[in-house]
């Protein structure tokens, strides 16, 4: 298993401790069936990317990255239990996201805030945001008992005050944290407890940006399209 060093460039955004599992390459080669729909997903992570940048509610962060990610529920045989395919960490602005740019996720431990997972080369290490979706698409979904469970979630840094999400009907967190951090997952699961899914399906991090939680991906883009996307470049627009 291969650990995160502290001199990776990824180690100021990645505050989890990584557990490489081996390339996803061994996993997709031996099953055709799991290769198509790997890809067919991950596309589907480029594509969310692609459109926040083109509208730019993924903002280019000082490190020249990308401030936005996506993430989608990978049901079995990937593996026993329930798993993610995230975006990776750190991908360059306007660069598309390939399909070996996408993390297969096996767990995250939000106890010892760890987190294993499978990528196309030791390079690629998945999102920092990859704690908050597990929390949205695994952990939600079951403790809270959502009648329905969603499968797709795309996240833009691009963010609006309080007053005009309360506009918007937009719930937002009570308080802004760190990313990546165990307090940034509690302030998610508050938010979601008190405005549940699927009455609720686009919530604001305060200072962190929206997340857009959907059945599958086209209702995902459908919801940006309608209710996220001219409201946020409205405002990036007026700043």
């Amino acid at each position: 298993m291969n650990y995160l060093p502290l001199s990776s460039p990824d180690s100021k955004r990645i505050l989890f401790t990584l557990s490489r599992k081996g390339s996803i390459d061994q996993l997709l080669t031996s099953n055709p069936t799991l290769e198509l729909q790997y890809r067919a997903d991950a596309n589907k992570l480029s594509q969310s990317i692609k459109i926040m940048e083109r509208d730019g509610v993924a903002p280019i962060l000082p490190d020249g990255k990308t401030g936005g990610n996506a993430c989608c529920v990978l049901e079995p045989p990937f593996s026993n239990n329930k798993s993610l395919l995230v975006s990776k960490s750190g991908k360059h602005s306007n660069s598309p996201l390939l399909i070996t740019d996408a993390c297969f996720i096996h767990s995250f431990d939000l106890q010892n805030w760890s987190c294993e997972f499978s990528s196309s080369s030791e390079d690629i290490r998945p999102s920092s945001d990859t704690p908050l979706y597990w929390a949205c698409l695994i952990v939600a979904p079951e403790k809270f008992q959502w009648k329905l469970k969603p499968s797709f979630a795309m996240h833009g840094h691009a963010s609006a005050n309080d007053q005009d999400c309360i506009k918007w009907n937009i719930p937002v967190s009570d308080k802004e944290t760190r990313f990546s951090t165990r307090e940034d997952v509690q302030e998610m699961m508050n938010l979601l407890e008190k405005w549940p899914y699927p009455e609720n399906k686009v919530f604001l991090r305060k200072k962190h940006g929206f997340f857009i939680l959907g059945q599958n991906a086209q209702e995902v883009f459908d919801i940006y399209e309608s209710q996220v996307k001219t409201k946020f470049t409205e405002v990036i627009n007026s700043e």
